[in-house]
């Protein structure tokens, strides 16, 4: 016998059940929720039951006016609509500029995208293709090809979990009109996320075709309504500004006499867009045209403000920086020191994962794996800081109490990285040297392998010039051609400094470097003089990866295939 009602007791451990209501069914997609206690105390358990009960029959209970209405509801798709058809737009603007640009072909992509979503909308995020779906497809002009890309499509959203749709991406939807994140309301914003979706990719008339053609009305009378909104917000505002005016006028004993309303008051802000991305990407913009940040940083800031988002959406229930407080701030610092995997964003599929999955990644991982190092954890609070005051310079006020300061990692190394490498000492040097890619290798492929021939590559000259000139690996690995002056002078140098390859770790980094006589005697200007001749730009092409952004240092050099000369050639001109 269970010792409450909704108890259950399972191996001596306590159990909440109870059935869920139905109009929660759907959205939970589950007839029961089942929640352990975590407890052996009857008494315990009697109380949290209690105060379970207590909440689920409030949510049964709640009043109306935490449901979303129709024009909230016609709000979001507005939203949903908007925002889709202005990117599908900028899209169908760079597809265009293509030489090969086949606008049938375009224009069918989308349609069988908006299936996609049609078949979401019509049967949730657990959607198949059933026979009359099947039938329905064949009907509105497809073939058997373009079916499988549909089924193959929407596989492919549930299998790399972008169905159902994160919350951090249906919170802002409700936020906008303002409306309570509860279960109920997440699940129509889903179907209202996949029906703006569907109507989006739909309307291929005005991206593809030269006359423009609406094909839903309802789409029309969206655009209208919104601009319709505007104008009548505008309005009421002029009413109530004139208002007494009118009425004093009216009250005249001279009807004929006007009376001034006075200077129009200034229009009402706009509501301020606080969400992280946002503001992220407006940052971004900015650095980028004030030429602070170079591509590889943006992309660095851009991810750390993307995984800041969603850590503060999933774990702390936060939407905008508005709402964020100092524990905030510590708590996703600490997970990135001590929870979060130490490789982290080497992988593309962890930008598409939760926390709660990167925090189960992790868990699997020894504990010196886990957590960044500090300069690179000082690196992220530099980009969070500078988003705090970009914020501020926007006139949204934040916490105070806000700081980044003593969150920071102290680093107990060296100030100067250069006096923390200890140099190459002589007996190391002279194994490097006595192996096969100096004294011979078996061929191109195999350079590891002892053998009788001798290829002047990177795996070459990079670690002489490593030994040598003085150096970092990517100065060497990403050099290009035009690097190497061989006609400025009577002795031949290295122009260190950035370049379309790679770029430097500081400005004091850029310099010339004079070329050692022994690596001159090694014959290296004849291999830059042929490797210029063949028409490659990179000094060292054969470290180049075109399906990878590492550093050209972390090639595989035992991985690289063995190509013909053509091959080579087109590489990297």
């Amino acid at each position: 016998m269970a010792a409450a009602a909704h108890l259950l007791r399972r191996n001596a451990v306590y159990y909440w059940r109870r059935k869920v209501p139905t109009a929660l069914v759907d959205c939970r997609n589950r007839t029961h929720l089942v929640i352990s206690l975590r407890t052996w105390s009857p008494t315990h358990a009697r109380s949290l039951a209690v105060q379970l009960d207590a909440f689920l029959d409030a949510l049964i209970t709640m009043p109306e006016a935490r449901f979303l209405t129709q024009a909230q509801l016609d709000g979001m798709l507005r939203d949903v609509l908007t925002r889709h058809l202005a990117k599908l737009e900028r899209v169908a603007a760079v597809a265009k500029l293509e030489p090969d640009f086949d606008r049938r072909l375009a224009e069918q992509d989308d349609q069988r995208t908006a299936w996609v979503y049609r078949l979401l909308d019509a049967h949730g995020p657990n959607a198949h293709v059933a026979d009359s779906d099947r039938d329905a497809i064949l009907a509105d002009g497809f073939d058997g090809r373009n079916l499988k890309f549909i089924i193959d499509h929407l596989a492919r959203l549930q299998d790399n979990g972008l169905v159902p749709t994160k919350p951090h991406i249906l919170r802002p939807l409700l936020a906008a009109q303002n409306a309570e994140p509860t279960a109920m309301n997440l699940a129509q914003a889903q179907q209202v996320y996949f029906r703006g979706m569907r109507l989006a990719l739909q309307q291929t008339a005005t991206r593809y075709r030269a006359q423009p053609i609406d094909d839903e009305a309802f789409v029309v009378g969206l655009m209208q309504a919104e601009a319709g909104a505007r104008a009548a917000v505008a309005a009421a505002g002029a009413l109530s500004r004139m208002g007494r005016s009118e009425a004093s006028t009216t009250a005249s004993a001279e009807p004929h006499v006007a009376v001034s309303a006075g200077p129009a008051a200034p229009p009402e802000p706009a509501p301020f867009d606080d969400r992280i991305s946002t503001l992220g990407d407006k940052l971004r913009l900015k650095r980028a045209k004030e030429k602070a940040w170079d591509e590889k940083t943006a992309r660095q800031a851009t991810r750390l403000y993307a995984l800041f988002e969603r850590f503060l959406a999933e774990q702390c229930g936060i939407l905008g920086l508005r709402e964020l407080r100092q524990p905030h701030l510590a708590k996703f610092i600490n997970f990135l020191q001590f929870e979060v995997y130490k490789h982290y964003g080497k992988s593309g599929a962890d930008e598409a994962r939760s926390i709660a999955q990167l925090l189960k990644i992790a868990a699997g991982k020894p504990a010196k794996m886990r957590g960044v190092e500090a300069p690179t954890l000082n690196r992220h609070l530099t980009f969070l800081n500078q988003l705090l005051d970009y914020t501020r310079s926007q006139g949204a006020r934040l916490d105070a109490d806000l700081s980044t300061t003593r969150l920071r990692a102290r680093n107990t190394q060296d100030d100067r990285a250069r006096n923390a490498r200890p140099t190459l000492k002589a007996d190391a040097a002279t194994r490097v040297f006595a192996s096969p890619p100096f004294t011979g290798c078996r061929s191109w492929e195999e350079p590891l392998e002892p053998g009788d021939a001798v290829f002047h590559r990177a795996l070459y000259f990079v670690p002489l010039m490593l030994y040598y000139q003085g150096g970092r690996r990517e100065e060497f690995c990403g050099l290009e051609v035009d690097d190497v002056i061989v006609d400025n002078g009577p002795n031949a140098y290295l122009h260190v400094a950035p370049n379309g390859v790679r770029r430097l770790k500081n400005p004091q980094s850029k310099r010339n470097s004079p070329l050692h006589p022994e690596v001159l005697r090694l014959n290296f200007l004849d291999y830059v003089a042929a490797i210029k001749a063949l028409g490659y730009r990179r000094l060292f092409p054969d470290l180049h990866s075109p399906s990878t952004r590492s550093p050209t240092g972390d090639y595989a050099l035992s991985r690289v295939e063995a190509e013909s000369e053509p091959r080579r050639l087109a590489h990297d001109r």
